[in-house]
């Protein structure tokens, strides 16, 4: 059966290597929208835009993909945040091709690792940006009190 599996989650919490590692294990292909946008960076397409237009332009490239995977009933893997909205758009897609999307959310319970991974990662992405440098509470994570 074909399928979206969906690796999402904060920044630093794994769904880029579990995704890359299912993706060379199985054959299947995973799109991660950061690789489309360092591509689209060099040539000026990203200056400018507003929040909005920016999620919608990174979403509607990896939902392209995507569905061009299940046209040709193949299956697909995807690394990104996936809102309520998303999922829901993604599994009319998949219903759509007689597939399923499966959402796997990834959480690093280990504070001092997550803060580790983040102040460390060097993924290499031609024409992105590193998010090493970002902070802990600009990362969406929350310590418990």
């Amino acid at each position: 059966m074909k399928q979206i599996i969906a690796f999402t989650g904060l920044p630093g919490t794994g769904k880029s290597t579990l995704a890359e590692q299912l993706a060379t294990e199985t054959g299947v292909p995973a799109f991660a929208g950061d690789w489309l946008l360092g591509a689209l960076r060099p040539h000026g397409v990203l200056g400018g835009l507003e929040r909005p237009a920016f999620l919608a332009m990174y979403y509607d490239l990896l939902g392209t993909l995507i569905e061009r995977q299940l046209m040709l009933g193949q299956s697909a893997i995807v690394d990104c945040l996936v809102s309520a909205e998303i999922a829901e758009r993604w599994e009319e897609l998949a219903v759509a091709y007689g597939g399923r999307l499966r959402i796997v959310e990834c959480v690093c319970s280990d504070e001092d690792q997550h803060r580790r991974r983040l102040h460390g990662r060097r993924r290499g992405i031609p024409g992105w940006h590193e998010v090493g440098g970002i902070t802990w509470s600009g990362c969406g994570v929350s310590t418990p009190s």
